[in-house]
């Protein structure tokens, strides 16, 4: 079985960050294992930890399904997307950051995309953002590539912000 992870970042973008879920995360489901993977390193590197965010996830949740959808692995345009949700929300100054990856079989769980966002040093640098407070996670069945029909494949987005 083809068994590949994909990942690309966006380091800095002008984004929105609405309304935080005060609810404790739950670790159960691709999603919520995601954002406690995410929180075991950030809290292992002293940071605050992340809460989830319901606008956000709803934004990763689209990008993802888009890019499995139209078989592109791209950022796309993240920076507008989140902008609009901030500027209508009264914000003038955020920031925010982008994670993507995709992959099949053990490298599609939770962990092993977070462990791979972590051995990256662009990737990293975002997870381990002391400025972010939010993160919505998206995912979707299947991967963003051509020629490749894996059933079995994850396609994931973090979208974090202040």
């Amino acid at each position: 079985m083809l068994a590949r992870v994909a990942a690309v970042v966006m380091a800095a973008a002008v984004v929105a960050v609405p309304a935080v879920s005060s609810a404790r995360p739950r670790c159960r489901g691709d999603v919520a294992a995601v954002i406690c993977a995410i929180n075991v390193q950030r809290s292992a590197h002293g940071l605050r930890l992340v809460r989830g965010d319901r606008s956000l996830a709803a934004i990763a949740r689209s990008h993802s399904v888009a890019m499995v959808a139209r078989r592109r692995f791209a950022h796309g345009d993240f920076g507008a997307r989140v902008a609009r949700t901030a500027w209508a929300r009264g914000r003038r100054s955020w920031a925010a950051g982008e994670t993507l990856a995709w992959g099949t079989g053990e490298l599609a769980t939770p962990v092993a995309t977070v462990a791979a966002w972590m051995a990256s040093a662009e990737h990293r640098e975002i997870l381990l953002d002391p400025r972010f407070r939010v993160v919505g996670v998206g995912r979707a069945f299947g991967v963003p590539v051509p020629d490749l029909s894996d059933h079995d494949g994850r396609t994931y987005t973090a979208d974090f912000g202040t």
